[in-house]
Order: C-alpha cells, then sequence, then structure tokens
C-alpha cells in the first residue's frame, strides 16, 4: 500500500517523518513476509523468527514515525488556518464621487451680460 502510494506521488506530499515511517514500515513488512515463508520451510526458522521479530519492530518504528509526522501537518496546518483567521481585513480604498462630478446634478452655469 505505501510503495503504490509513493508511486502516485504521495512521497512529495509527506514530511520528514512520514517518509521515514514510510520506509520503515516497507522495510518491516518485507521482513516480516520473507522471515515466515522461511519459518514456513522449517529449514530456515532459525533465521525467519528473527527476521519477522525485526521486521515487527521495524514496523513499530514506523508507525510512531509516522504517527508523529501526521501530528506534526496537523499542528502546522492549524496554525495557518490560525494566521488566516488573526489576517486583518484591508479593503482598498473607495473614491466616492459627489453627485455633481457624476453628472447627476445639474451644474447652473451664469451667463455674464454686458452693461
Amino acid at each position: 500500500m505505501a510503495i503504490a502510494s509513493d508511486m502516485h506521488g504521495g512521497w512529495h506530499n509527506m514530511n520528514e517523518s512520514e517518509k521515514i515511517g514510510n520506509v520503515s514500515n516497507i522495510i518491516g513488512g518485507s521482513a516480516e513476509a520473507i522471515g515466515g515463508v522461511l519459518d514456513a520451510t522449517g529449514i530456515g526458522a532459525t533465521i525467519g523468527v528473527p527476521l519477522q521479530v525485526v521486521g515487527g519492530l521495524a514496523n513499530i518504528v514506523g508507525g510512531l514515525f509516522s504517527t508523529g509526522g501526521d501530528i506534526a501537518e496537523e499542528q502546522k496546518k492549524k496554525q495557518e488556518e490560525q494566521s488566516e483567521i488573526n489576517k486583518p481585513d484591508v479593503k482598498a480604498p473607495v473614491e466616492v464621487a459627489t453627485a455633481q462630478e457624476a453628472g447627476v446634478v445639474p451644474t447652473v452655469v451664469r451667463q455674464q451680460t454686458a452693461y
């Protein structure tokens, strides 16, 4: 599952903790699978059982790092949301034209008469 996610661009969206956790989970899962196969043969049980234990420990470490990365990402999102909330509302200045400037009120022009 983790490898498929990585192949479809998921790797680029992860923070460092999530990447470490992901790699650790892949290694742990592989070690457990290989250990299980060796254990099933009976001949390789002396190698298979410890390999399964090491794989399980790697999965635990991977889970801790992945969870830590998720928590850090959530905190980052909350900080970004809070900074958006605290951002002052800046409005562009509005120029108000008077009615006369807008041409709504007619201008009275006096004509000068010659005496």
